[in-house]
């Protein structure tokens, strides 16, 4: 803990003495920061925890049910949303643990979620919304992609995430089906 506050303590003055440049930059952040929070609007109905099962789908043709939660919270005004997801530590199968920031740029019109692993392993992929649907995807070499979608109604979050290569069918990887038990406060 002490050497967080020690790194922090030297950190955090750098960065801010950056954010009057990036605030000089922006013509209207004011503007900026209301375009922002208009685009993420629409993405309110994923805030809250999350709490159900997710199906995985393994190579060799077993699957694998075990408990998921998902916790979404707004930040910022509403400008960004952190999402942390955890599946129930069961034998035979890896932990996992992910962070999320999920933010827009109201300059190119894209939502843009990065992803942290405990693995040491960062994503940046694409995130796109509309008319109560969302989803995800992350490419991978030779072409490989992994694919999200999801959607919620009538308060049970569904999401399918599937492994495409070119020239061959959608692997599915997983299907999660959860309910909202808290309002992410």
């Amino acid at each position: 803990m002490k050497r967080f506050m020690v790194t922090f303590a030297i950190v955090f003055p750098a960065l801010a003495a950056f954010a009057p440049v990036g605030a000089q930059q922006a013509s209207d952040p004011a503007a900026r920061i209301a375009a922002q929070q208009q685009a993420m609007r629409p993405l309110s109905a994923i805030d809250g925890e999350w709490r159900g099962t997710t199906t995985e789908y393994r190579s060799d043709g077993t699957k694998l049910e075990r408990g998921y939660v998902e916790r979404v919270t707004p930040l910022l005004d509403g400008t960004l949303k952190l999402l942390e997801g955890s599946k129930e530590s069961v034998t035979g199968a890896d932990d996992f643990h992910v962070i999320c920031v999920l933010s827009h740029d109201p300059e190119t019109k894209q939502y843009t979620m990065r992803a942290w692993y405990p693995e040491g392993a960062v994503f940046d992929v694409a995130f796109d919304a509309d008319a109560g649907t969302f989803g995800w995807h992350a490419d991978r070499p030779g072409g490989a992609r992994i694919v999200a979608t999801g959607a919620i109604d009538g308060g049970v979050w569904r999401e399918r995430i599937e492994f495409t290569v070119p020239g061959q069918a959608p692997r599915l990887l997983e299907e999660r089906v959860l309910k909202r038990v808290g309002n992410g406060d």
